[in-house]
């Protein structure tokens, strides 16, 4: 993960860095970021965070996260985190035939199983960004509460100030977001 803080002094610059450096780790998300771009303009009091991810992660389906028994007729995922999305998912399809049998075994008919076995349980990405988000939320001033913000697939890009936002920038913003 790089880290490019620009716009201030190089002592509170590298503060910066530790403090993202701190943060990327306490949500567990470095190895999953690209780049940091973070800008600070204490006089106007605008900051900038924009934050590359390295990759979009591919959904999970039923079969990804779970192995079906067919003589059993038993669905056993691999992951208990999965369970309420797969039997939310089954139940609303049908309740016939689909009976958890403990925390992490489901059974179901292999009829279901083969019409549900491609549907996605969850979206990796989602819960990054979100991660990405409040990381940012994190970084920038606590008094700076206006914000402007910016996403895109790979690419998060967040403008405080504790004033309105102004166009330039907005501008500004919108370089950093596009900057590789």
């Amino acid at each position: 993960m790089e880290i490019i803080v620009e716009g201030l002094p190089e002592k509170e610059a590298q503060g910066y860095v530790v403090l993202i450096n701190d943060i990327m780790r306490e949500f567990e998300i470095r190895r999953s970021i690209e780049k940091v771009f973070f800008y600070g303009d204490t006089e106007n009091f605008v900051f900038i965070a924009s934050i590359r991810i390295k990759k979009v992660l591919e959904p999970l389906r039923i079969e990804d996260v779970a192995i079906y028994n067919p003589e059993k007729e038993m669905l056993s995922v691999e992951d208990e985190f999965y369970v309420p999305k797969i039997l939310s998912l089954l139940w609303s399809l049908s309740k016939e035939g689909v009976e958890q049998e403990d925390r992490t075994e489901i059974k179901m008919p292999i009829e279901l199983y083969n019409r549900v076995k491609g549907e996605v349980v969850y979206y990796p990405t989602d819960d990054l960004k979100k991660n990405v988000q409040e990381a940012i939320n994190r970084v920038l001033p606590e008094a700076a509460r206006i914000k402007y913000i910016l996403s895109a697939e790979k690419t998060i890009t967040v403008a405080s100030s504790e004033n309105a936002i102004s166009e330039d920038s907005k501008k500004l913003a919108q370089k950093y977001h596009e900057r590789d």
